[in-house]
């Protein structure tokens, strides 16, 4: 196996390389390798910001958009304008949209979605 030059540039192509020593970094370099793939997957790697206002009426649903290409995990409130509570609508959410109510009625927010 050829190790990446990135992680461990100075590694000798030597035969009196200790045997032990090699496979711990080869070891090594396979974690690593391996947790960047991992870190990859978790949600907030791949999040989006939207602002909008909520709707003009209270507890009304807004259908928000999203570029994520997979249905979020969830949501994070960044601002909230005049603090209603943003909460989960009755419609599933989809690989386009999500869909919440907020208590009060025109709330400038602004969610990270997940």
């Amino acid at each position: 196996m050829k190790l990446p030059s990135l992680i461990l540039p100075s590694l000798p192509e030597s035969p009196t390389l200790d045997p032990q020593l090699r496979r711990w970094a080869e070891d090594i370099t396979r974690y690593l390798l391996d947790f960047n793939e991992k870190a990859k997957e978790i949600p907030f790697n791949n999040s989006e910001e939207i602002e909008y206002t909520t709707n003009a009426t209270a507890n009304a649903e807004d259908q928000i958009q999203h570029h994520l290409n997979r249905v979020p995990h969830g949501y994070i409130i960044l601002e909230n304008g005049n603090g209603g509570v943003l909460y989960n609508g009755t419609t599933a959410w989809t690989t386009k949209y999500i869909y919440l109510k907020c208590t009060t009625a025109s709330n400038h927010v602004k969610i990270l979605v997940f």
